[in-house]
């Protein structure tokens, strides 16, 4: 990074994906105490334990999304970084497994690809997302997203944040 102000859109949008997780530790009932972040140049995967995200609700994430898209009267602001991503990106991929049920959702630049596929699960809860942004998207500045990990280390000691470069 030749500028340490500049922070590179696609990097802005790893961290936004990231601080979904550390919310999910702290805050509302969250139960995350792992977060592993696997980054590509432009490709990252979030794996954390938490309660595994909404998509057990029919139309969470994509009712995020509408909140940008589409005019409506209300807004929720928790999420809004999860349609922000799926805005921006031409396939995300979320997985939750929560309640007995791993869940599964795709996304191509925000427009859901089918609806939630479900299946029995027995393991852990938790979630993993994963994003492909756009060929002509900057790549993601690892170290960028490395300085927030710190931060976000430091700021709750108990939340392990693993960030690694990916293949």
């Amino acid at each position: 990074m030749n500028n340490p102000s500049y922070q590179s859109f696609s990097s802005v949008l790893v961290r936004a994906l990231l601080a979904g997780s550390v919310y999910e530790h702290k805050y509302e009932g969250g139960t995350a105490t792992a977060i592993r972040l696997t980054i590509q140049p432009r490709k990252c995967t979030l794996q954390d334990n938490g309660r595994g995200i909404g998509l057990h609700r029919e139309g969470y994430v994509s009712g995020l999304v509408e909140q940008l898209a589409v005019r409506r009267n209300e807004v929720a602001l928790h999420g809004l970084g999860l349609a922000l991503i799926a805005m921006s990106s031409p396939s995300m991929t979320i997985q939750s497994r929560r309640g007995g049920h791993k869940y599964l959702q795709r996304f191509e630049w925000a427009v859901a690809q089918g609806g939630v596929e479900v299946e029995p699960w027995d393991g852990p809860a938790g979630t993993e997302i994963s994003l492909t942004l756009a060929d002509s998207a900057p790549e993601i500045d690892f170290d960028e997203v490395m300085v927030q990990a710190d931060l976000w280390r430091s700021a709750h000691p108990e939340l392990h944040i693993e960030v690694v470069r990916g293949d």
